[in-house]
């Protein structure tokens, strides 16, 4: 009997498919097809097996999964032998079981054809990816187990990863394998379970108040320094419409219309009508002189938070910003001034702080975000002293504006008049 179907009859033992295979072992052992390896019918034998297998790579029974595995593996390697046609076995091997780094790599390549991805994202998956095989580098799927899990946690408390790290790294993983999942690959029991167990305390919100966004606005900078005006205007124009940084460096005339901005978000393909308020027409104004394709001249996401850093120094944005944190079970507390950590990121909590501070009804706000509930808002929302502050002088200035108002009922046209004179000399 030919090599082919010894093969097989020694690896199909505790196969689920047994019956097709047996089927393609009958047809090998025609009298036309044996003595005569190179033949039409013997090649395309073997390719309808490599089909079959190549359909069922990947059943849900472990054992099962290796065991075809094996036979794939060895049909590939005997259709090299063939002289004809062993050239054209590449796209069986690619087609074959995958390391997971090869499952890695379609899945930043298919991410990006399904939508919702952005450079972003991808760095952040890659940074990930980084992290696991610099724990193991030669994981697979068939090794990363919940025990894996446990020693993975541990390697970056190790290597001094803060826990609130170590748990967004775990969700950026698990989002991977679930895509891994959907795509037909086994995943070990426990695997998509696993939650790290580590005291995490949520990031301070940090953003500009209504007075220092102002502030920053209106600074003149030396013109030698014109690079960091240009910094600042653009993370003033994305505080003043909530705009991320892909937004804004993707923003086009044709999505000004009548003093609303329409588009579409690079991250989320949210459908957003925001108008436009003083502050960000006069910054489109400044602009105007420049004729690219987009609105304004967007450095890379790098560069502007590196300029901002240096035009928030410039501009004394000294307010000091307090993070406490953990690395496993130890207490940190870092305190540092609102310039030395400033990004494009800050602009939009900025938007919806200053926003909510100013008496704007979340539901607008909201609006104008993409935010589709209150609770995606919510890590936003770090107003409560500016807010409240505002909210609480109403006290204060009732008791003026009352007495004002019932004293002016009591008045004359011409007392008003002369009220209204007076009033605008001081106002």
């Amino acid at each position: 009997m030919h090599e082919f179907v010894h093969i097989f009859q020694h690896s199909t033992d505790t196969s689920p498919i047994n019956h097709e295979i047996d089927a393609f072992m009958a047809q090998l052992s025609l009298g036309s097809f044996v003595g005569d390896s190179e033949t039409q019918p013997f090649f395309d034998v073997i390719y309808s097996m490599l089909e079959m297998l190549d359909s069922n790579l990947n059943l849900k029974n472990p054992k099962d999964t290796k065991n075809l595995e094996r036979l794939y593996l060895e049909a590939v390697e005997l259709l090299k032998k063939m002289p004809k046609y062993g050239g054209r076995t590449e796209e069986w091997t690619l087609r074959g079981f995958k390391t997971l780094k090869d499952i890695f790599s379609d899945f930043l390549r298919l991410r990006l054809q399904e939508g919702n991805w952005s450079q972003n994202a991808q760095y952040k998956y890659e940074q990930m990816w980084h992290q696991l095989t610099g724990y193991d580098p030669k994981i697979e799927l068939d090794t990363l187990n919940k025990d894996k899990m446990v020693q993975l946690m541990n390697w970056y408390i190790k290597n001094n990863y803060c826990n609130r790290t170590i748990v967004k790294q775990f969700k950026m993983l698990k989002s991977f394998l679930r895509w891994v999942s959907r795509n037909g690959y086994v995943i070990q029991p426990g695997v998509l379970e696993f939650k790290p167990k580590l005291k995490v305390i949520p990031k301070a919100v940090t953003f500009l108040k209504y007075k220092e966004l102002m502030h920053f606005f209106h600074y003149e900078y030396p013109k030698e320094k014109e690079h960091l005006s240009k910094a600042r205007d653009m993370f003033c124009f994305m505080a003043f419409t909530s705009l991320r940084y892909s937004d804004l460096a993707a923003l086009k005339p044709v999505n000004l219309v009548d003093g609303y901005l329409d588009f579409c978000t690079e991250k989320t393909d949210d459908k957003l009508h925001i108008a436009l308020n003083e502050h960000a027409q006069q910054i489109i104004e400044k602009y105007s002189w420049y004729k690219g394709d987009t609105i304004f001249p967007v450095p890379s996401n790098q560069k502007l938070n590196d300029y901002l850093k240096e035009a928030a120094k410039l501009a004394e944005l000294d307010r000091e910003i307090s993070q406490v944190y953990f690395k496993g079970n130890t207490r940190h507390e870092d305190t540092y001034k609102f310039w030395e950590q400033i990004s494009c990121h800050d602009a939009r909590r900025t938007f919806v702080c200053c926003s909510l501070a100013l008496g704007i009804p979340a539901s607008v706000v909201m609006s104008c975000t993409g935010h589709s509930d209150y609770e995606s808002m919510k890590p936003y929302i770090e107003v409560a002293d500016e807010t409240q502050k505002m909210q609480m002088e109403k006290w204060n200035t009732h008791q003026y504006k009352s007495g004002i108002i019932e004293s002016m009922e009591k008045m004359t046209s011409e007392q008003l008049k002369q009220l209204f004179e007076y009033v605008k000399t001081i106002a």
